[in-house]
């Protein structure tokens, strides 16, 4: 039985020059164990210079509730990375 992730949406996969090249699901992506899609990530550093550390949310396929590293995610097909960045900070 294969995961199928409560939010499927396409994601553009690209080649080594950030060239769209095709696009699967979300499900389909992992699945197949590939590495050639977008996404976004940020840091957010406060004035004494500490790194805010977000935890996961409980829906995440691995480590729910766990530490992170950074907020971000997959940038959708046809979408940009500013627009991916935007929606994954208001997420």
């Amino acid at each position: 039985m294969t995961h199928k992730h409560p939010f499927d949406e396409y994601i553009d996969l690209v080649d080594e020059h950030d060239n769209v090249i095709g696009k699967k699901k979300r499900s389909e992506i992992y699945a197949k164990n590939l590495s050639n899609f977008r996404v976004v990530d940020a840091f957010i550093i406060n004035s004494k210079k500490e790194i805010w550390i977000p935890r996961r949310t409980v829906n995440k396929r691995i480590f729910p509730l766990c530490l992170d590293t950074s907020m971000g995610g997959h940038v959708e097909t046809g979408e940009t990375y500013e627009h991916a960045f935007k929606r994954e900070m208001r997420e």
